[in-house]
């Protein structure tokens, strides 16, 4: 199976159950009823270059290496399982998984990431042309920034280039302004996917993450009820 161009093989004694969580993330968009959906936190623990993941109560595995998930048939495991692998491979490839909503405006995609209820979904769903609803993968290229769509909770398979990042913030009085440098870079760790309590993987994130950093972000707190505005604001 394949999630967010990530190719994984998956060891489960359930048929069935593989067919359905291969249905579960490929193609997008899921149809209704069917987003992949991030529940309840789950416990990793790595030895060497297998992660074991507790969810729920069950516990499955992840070869890091191989790329391979063994799990009991547990849709809310496999979903923590892949996750892990997935983000474990993309730092490998000077990627990351980023707690954001992407949409493509003109060819480009407006990224926008900040704290649950930031209004992110709303925003990137007015734009048009919705990459991701929760999770971005966001990629250093030569040429910049790509960000491309997730299976979480309900994304496109499409990717665009990195146009605008935005940081929407609540609880403050309206303001829009540019940033960067480490206030960023603290937020940005913050909301990235740290799925993998391994040194090496740590270093890679926040050297991607200090990198897009230094490009900078518009920081945006909508007043109530007027985020898609703002962010149109803020972007033109």
């Amino acid at each position: 199976m394949t999630a967010a161009g990530v190719t994984l093989r998956v060891v489960t004694g359930d048929a069935d159950f593989a067919r359905r969580l291969a249905a579960r993330f490929v193609p997008h968009p899921k149809p209704a009823g069917e987003a992949t959906r991030r529940r309840s936190e789950a416990t990793v623990r790595l030895r060497g270059h297998v992660a074991t993941v507790e969810r729920e109560g069950l516990v499955g595995h992840v070869d890091l290496a191989r790329a391979e998930i063994t799990s009991p048939p547990s849709i809310p495991l496999c979903d923590a399982l892949v996750l892990a692998a997935v983000a474990w491979r993309l730092s490998e490839r000077d990627a990351f998984l980023l707690h954001a909503s992407a949409a493509t405006v003109d060819g480009r995609a407006v990224v926008l990431f900040g704290a649950s209820g930031a209004g992110k979904s709303t925003a990137a769903r007015e734009l048009g042309g919705a990459l991701s609803d929760d999770m971005v993968a966001l990629r250093r290229l030569p040429s910049g920034w790509e960000a491309a769509g997730t299976p979480w909770y309900i994304g496109s398979g499409g990717h665009a280039p990195l146009g605008r990042l935005v940081w929407l913030v609540r609880g403050e009085p309206p303001s829009v302004r540019e940033v960067r440098g480490g206030e960023l870079l603290r937020a940005l760790l913050r909301e990235a996917g740290r799925f993998i309590p391994d040194a090496d993987f740590q270093r890679r994130l926040f050297d991607l993450c200090a990198d897009l950093a230094r490009v900078g972000a518009i920081r945006v707190a909508a007043p109530e009820g007027g985020v898609v505005e703002a962010v149109r604001g803020a972007i033109a």
